[in-house]
């Protein structure tokens, strides 16, 4: 369920902006495997935290951190920040019977059919004060819409263990998910009143 941030007086600015992302799970050397939903998290926030326009953001409201916790986290918090918060992973049903598992010449089962899997996230943006929140949520809006498909290199530069403010763990390089059949895709997901107030 989705969670509605509450912030600092004169900083209160919850969003319900949400993006869903495509990720394939499978035990396969070329796929992705169970450690994709964390290293996609990591992508989106380098993606924040690396972009071209957050000097522009810097200059209008000085430096602010990217995190990925649940946005109550920060309640009592003074602090420009911009919250990416994963709150629903469900299996995506168009993709979910496009591959049988594999059998051998018994009928056993070999391997099974990649997982495919929508990730849906809320951004949340807190500023120290007017405006500040509303800067931080357009750019990190800005951020994703100028970025709907994740280049494979994009992916792989921003799981590398050398990448700036790189505080995941060290086995996220080696979930192949540059790799997997489907790109990362970033898409809008629009939560209704009901949603937002569970």
């Amino acid at each position: 369920a989705s969670s509605q941030a509450r912030t600092p007086e004169g900083c209160r600015h919850p969003s319900s902006f949400a993006r869903s992302i495509l990720a394939f799970l499978q035990p396969n050397p070329d796929m992705s495997d169970a450690l994709a939903i964390g290293a996609v998290t990591a992508v989106l926030k380098n993606l924040l935290e690396s972009s071209h326009s957050k000097t522009l953001v810097d200059s209008a409201v000085g430096t602010f951190a990217v995190s990925t916790q649940p946005p109550d986290a920060f309640a009592n918090e003074n602090e420009n920040r911009i919250n990416l918060f994963l709150y629903q992973a469900v299996e995506n049903p168009a993709l979910r019977n496009q591959w049988l598992p594999s059998r051998n010449s018994s009928g056993d089962r070999l391997v099974n059919a990649p997982l495919a899997v929508d990730v849906t996230y809320l951004v949340t943006a807190y500023g120290k004060h007017d405006y500040y929140a509303e800067i931080m949520l357009g750019y990190a809006m800005h951020v994703f819409h100028e970025s709907p498909v994740l280049p494979r290199s994009k992916i792989r530069s921003a799981l590398s263990p050398a990448a700036p403010g790189a505080n995941w763990p060290a086995q996220f390089a080696e979930t192949h998910l540059a790799e997997q059949l489907e790109q990362i895709k970033i898409t809008p997901q629009t939560i209704g009143a009901e949603e937002m107030s569970r």
